[in-house]
C-alpha cells in the first residue's frame, strides 16, 4: 500500500521513498525525486571502492521492481535544514537481509520537497 503524507517534509519524503522502494511502487517512488535522472550512489560497507555503484533513480526503481518485495524498517531519522529550500536527511534502516544508512539531499525549489541526490551505504544484517 502506498503511503502519502498529507504535508510531507524532508524526513517524510525520505521515509516514504524507502517504504515505496521496498514495496516496488515505482511511479510513486520516482515522483519523490527531482527527476528520474536523480543520481543514486550505493556503497557496500567494507567491500572496497570496486563495489560502489551509481544509477539513476529510474534505473534503481526498475531493478528493484524485478526483485522480491522487502519491507524496510526505518530506525532513525535526522534532518538538517540548510535553509528554507535545502535539507539533508540521514536515515538508518534495516530489513531482514541488510542494515543501511542513507543520506538524502532534498530541495523545495518548485514548491514541494523532492530528492535531489541519494547516497546509500549497506552491510549484511549479521555484520556489526
Amino acid at each position: 500500500k502506498y503511503i502519502e503524507p498529507a504535508r510531507p517534509g524532508p524526513a517524510e519524503v525520505a521515509r516514504t521513498y524507502l517504504d515505496n522502494l521496498g514495496k516496488t511502487q515505482s511511479d510513486r517512488t520516482l515522483g519523490l525525486c527531482v527527476s528520474p535522472d536523480t543520481q543514486v550512489v550505493g556503497i557496500s560497507k567494507g567491500a572496497g571502492s570496486d563495489i560502489i555503484w551509481r544509477r539513476t533513480a529510474k534505473e534503481l526503481v526498475e531493478s528493484e521492481k524485478r526483485e522480491r518485495q522487502v519491507l524496510q524498517t526505518v530506525e532513525a531519522t535526522h534532518v538538517k535544514m540548510v535553509d528554507e529550500t535545502l535539507a539533508i536527511v540521514e536515515v538508518e534502516f534495516r530489513n531482514q537481509f541488510i542494515k543501511g544508512r542513507a543520506v538524502y539531499t532534498l530541495t523545495k525549489e518548485g514548491g514541494k520537497w523532492q530528492i535531489a541526490s541519494l547516497v546509500m551505504q549497506t552491510r549484511l544484517a549479521s555484520d556489526r
